[in-house]
């Protein structure tokens, strides 16, 4: 519940209140404290019996960029970030991700243009432990199917590779 310090159980939906209550949300969001929140749930998880295999962090729109400081920081043993927003704008943490790490981008993204995303890419062109896939005719949302940008081919096929890039990596 990355909005506790907000409120309690915060709902949202999709329709426009809904990204307009997000939107608010996000940006009054402290992402370091965020980060620490992350860091005491991977805690709490690593202390449960029975814990075998590694642990992911997975990360939608703004849960995407955490999930991409999360792998900076180390927390995690593969991150995987879908439209990660603002990734572009956080290039300095480049050299922290020694981690593997997925990122999943929509061609058609109104809200990550395709020259971030191409950013993003020549940044970490030369790091093995990334991978990059952009989706043709996929918006932002792609994943969502209670959203009106819900991509079905895009979605399946970045599940795919994300369950491979899984399987290879934990």
């Amino acid at each position: 519940d990355l909005f506790w310090r907000s409120g309690h159980r915060i709902e949202l939906t999709y329709d426009e209140a809904g990204w307009k209550r997000a939107v608010e949300l996000m940006n009054a969001t402290d992402v370091g404290k965020a980060q620490t929140d992350i860091e005491l749930a991977i805690d709490a998880l690593k202390a449960q019996p029975g814990l075998d295999g590694g642990i992911a962090s997975i990360g939608y729109c703004f849960g995407g960029l955490l999930s991409y400081h999360t792998a900076a920081n180390g927390l995690v043993d593969v991150a995987i970030a879908y439209y990660g927003g603002g990734i572009q704008n956080q290039l300095d943490r480049a050299d922290e991700i020694e981690v593997p790490l997925l990122m999943h981008f929509g061609e058609q993204d109104s809200h990550i243009p395709l020259e971030a995303v191409e950013k993003i890419a020549e940044r970490f062109e030369n790091n093995d432990n990334v991978e990059i896939v952009v989706y043709p005719e996929a918006e932002h949302g792609f994943n969502c199917s209670h959203r009106d940008s819900y991509n079905q081919r895009a979605a399946a096929e970045a599940h795919g590779n994300t369950l491979i890039f899984l399987g290879q990596e934990l």
